[in-house]
């Protein structure tokens, strides 16, 4: 059984060995210079369920990696960009609770705790694996004076203490657990903080369509008060399906392959997308800002790369698509100050979903009610000026249970990708890619001499997320293969 308190290393020692001692973290050392505290921006977090870049056609240009066969239209992405900023190199998590889990506090998967898929009585806890207590994103900002509204998948833990409610949340529409059954009839679960209760019961509302209606109804009766939104969208994780014309329901019988149905759940998660913005009013989206994620690569029935996807560790698992838009950029006659300059371009800056915690706190004026042992890196500046990235110089990401680790790291300086893979009852072994020439992650170069420098240089980077520094939870140097 693999213990996996051996991961904690303290976030401080941690950050000056891999990421360089002059900056921690980033966060609280940068604001928007025209950020008024008397207009703070509202926050539109946007996460997509199974959905990597080779999906994507806006990637098409800037990921050399194998692309999907087919993707599926995304007007309303592709004006999300226009009005921002799209990241060439995002990462998340390999599969959703973990992601999810990062998000929310910042943290990767060996500090909050969530290694994999949450089943049954497991949730996010309210304490780091090393005790330290976790302050969610949504707490943060809620101590700051912002409202804030979950609408769709939680997957995060069905105990009250793992409520969303219970965790920063004044309003939650959705479900509670990883899937659901029948997107035209589910289990909807409606909570408020107020009360500290959840009302469940079926529903046949288009699920993605709801997701929307909910958000839609909630951002109106908040106005006036400076609100953080996210839109955990079921789409389009299985049940594959046909959304009708409109997207507000389901075809049945559908001649449609699993392709084609994945394509078309997206395109109708774009199109409610649309309709949520294109109905909000000028001045409440003029001050938004908008981040776009998927959680995890695309799903194996639908992926170019089967054994390469969603779960995996490699690109196609953890690469997805990473979009910051300004609503302001939207809006045709506009008074606002934009929060994002130079909107329509593409950034090299190395983005990780732990990253949305520190830099939507730092938008906000958050910082001050962070937690203390975020591994969040703010991209702030990266939004505010072209010329500028983040303090981040790799990319880790990683899933455990008690009997498999699974990690991978990237470095910004040569792009070379160091996997470390343990199934259980295997030892552990690495593969090292050279990402800029091997996008698919064909040709392992662990233990090859021309790269024994980088080689070095990523199994020390990668043995800093140990607790003891000295590569506890990485051991041996096996090549896989």
């Amino acid at each position: 059984m693999v213990n996996f308190k051996k991961f904690r290393i303290k976030r401080r020692t941690f950050l000056k060995r891999v990421l360089g001692a002059s900056t921690l973290l980033g966060v609280g050392q940068h604001r928007f210079a025209f950020q008024q505290e008397t207009n703070r921006p509202n926050i539109l977090l946007i996460i997509a369920d199974d959905l990597g870049v080779d999906k994507i056609a806006l990637y098409n240009d800037i990921n050399a990696a194998t692309l999907a066969s087919s993707q599926p239209e995304t007007p309303m992405l592709s004006r999300l960009v226009d009005s921002g900023v799209i990241f060439r190199h995002g990462w998340a998590n390999t599969v959703c609770s973990p992601t999810r889990a990062s998000i929310y506090t910042g943290l990767y998967p060996y500090r909050h705790g969530v290694g994999v898929q949450i089943e049954g009585r497991g949730g996010l806890s309210t304490q780091e694996t090393n005790g330290d207590a976790i302050v969610t994103l949504s707490q943060a900002l809620q101590q700051n004076g912002y409202r804030t509204g979950l609408f769709g998948k939680w997957h995060l833990g069905t105990q009250q203490a793992s409520w969303p409610i219970s965790l920063g949340w004044d309003y939650h529409a959705g479900g509670m657990r990883g899937g659901i059954a029948d997107y035209c009839g589910w289990e909807k679960s409606v909570g408020q903080a107020s009360t500290g209760s959840y009302v469940a019961g079926q529903t046949n509302v288009y699920a993605t369509e709801d997701v929307v209606n909910e958000a839609d109804a909630w951002i109106n009766s908040e106005s006036g008060t400076p609100w953080f939104a996210t839109l955990a969208f079921n789409a389009p994780h299985t049940p594959f399906h046909e959304p009708n014309t409109g997207c507000s329901g389901c075809v049945e019988n559908s001649s449609m392959s699993d392709a084609e149905m994945f394509n078309a759940m997206v395109e109708c998660m774009d199109e409610q997308v649309a309709n949520l913005l294109n109905g909000m009013d000028d001045a409440e989206l003029s001050n938004t800002l908008i981040f776009f994620v998927g959680d995890n690569g695309t799903p194996a029935r639908v992926a170019p790369e089967r054994m390469r996807s969603k779960g995996s560790i490699y690109q196609g698992g953890v690469h997805v698509p990473f979009i910051a838009a300004d609503g302001a950029h939207l809006v045709s006659t506009s008074s606002v100050t934009p929060y994002i300059n130079d909107p329509g371009r593409v950034s090299e800056t190395l983005v990780h979903v732990t990253d949305l915690y520190a830099t939507i706190a730092a938008a906000t004026g958050s910082e001050n009610f962070m937690g203390q042992s975020a591994d969040s890196i703010s991209f702030m500046d990266s939004l505010n000026d072209a010329n500028q990235g983040s303090d981040r110089t790799v990319l880790f990401s990683q899933s455990y249970t008690d009997v498999q680790i699974l990690a991978t790291i990237m470095e910004q300086e040569t792009n070379h990708k160091l996997n470390y893979i343990q199934r259980e009852g295997q030892s552990g072994c690495y593969e090292l890619y050279d990402i800029n020439i091997d996008p698919d992650e064909a040709n392992n170069l662990f233990n090859n001499s021309t790269v024994s420098e980088i080689q070095t240089r990523l199994l020390a980077s990668l043995r800093q997320f140990s607790a003891d520094g000295n590569g506890t939870a990485f051991p041996n140097l096996s090549s896989c293969g």
